[in-house]
């Protein structure tokens, strides 16, 4: 049996992926604004590729960005996945931990570019019965 990992706050539910998100995704991933932290916004295509890579890399490690929704609508508004404030505060209200030694640049981007560097949280695996 397969476990699909979810993570709960008071607010939001961070989950695996859907094919329903697809659409919303593309939505967002086309609106600069939205897209502040990221070279450049993302065609279509790629929003249904950087879903695909996400569930890949579930699939592969066990963790990935999460697919975020309110916990009141169900409503899909987004993910985590980037070492951004905004993604560092919610990662820490779930009690996941940063250690500097774990952060990285990421090999894509070049030198000097504003988001190379990545920082990792962790969250801790819960204790086995």
């Amino acid at each position: 049996m397969t476990v699909t990992p979810r993570l709960l706050t008071d607010r939001l539910t961070l989950r695996r992926w859907r094919d329903s998100d697809r659409l919303p995704f593309a939505r967002l991933n086309c609106d600069p604004a939205v897209m502040e932290f990221y070279p450049t916004p993302f065609s279509d295509e790629e929003s249904n590729q950087t879903i695909d890579r996400a569930e890949a890399h579930f699939n592969q490690h066990g963790f990935g960005p999460w697919a975020v929704e309110l916990r009141e609508t169900a409503e899909f508004i987004g993910y985590i996945g980037l070492a951004n404030l905004r993604s560092r505060r919610v990662m820490e209200k779930l009690g996941m931990t940063h250690d500097p030694r774990d952060d990285f640049d990421h090999p894509l981007l070049p030198e000097g570019h504003r988001l190379r560097h990545h920082v990792l949280y962790r969250l801790a695996s819960p204790p086995l019965p």
